[in-house]
């Protein structure tokens, strides 16, 4: 069996941060239904749930890309 390579452990770091941007979208909602049938506060928690967990969601993914440009571009991080 062929030993993995740097371009593997490359593209394995870069499915893992693809999934925990995922996690950090959907986490939230499901918290938000959570709390809310604990609480009997439907749909209140679900809403916030479901414009915090976006919201991190996409500012993490925005810190990733970002540096990504810069690398491409020649520009320090």
């Amino acid at each position: 069996m062929a030993q993995p390579t740097d371009k593997d452990f490359r593209l394995m770091a870069k499915v893992a941060q693809i999934s925990q941007i995922g996690m950090e979208m959907a986490v939230p909602v499901g918290l938000g239904i959570g709390v809310d049938f604990w609480l009997k506060t439907l749909p209140w928690f679900t809403i916030v749930g479901a414009i915090l967990g976006p919201t991190l969601g996409f500012i993490h993914l925005l810190s990733i890309i970002r540096p990504a440009k810069k690398s491409e571009t020649g520009e320090r991080p």
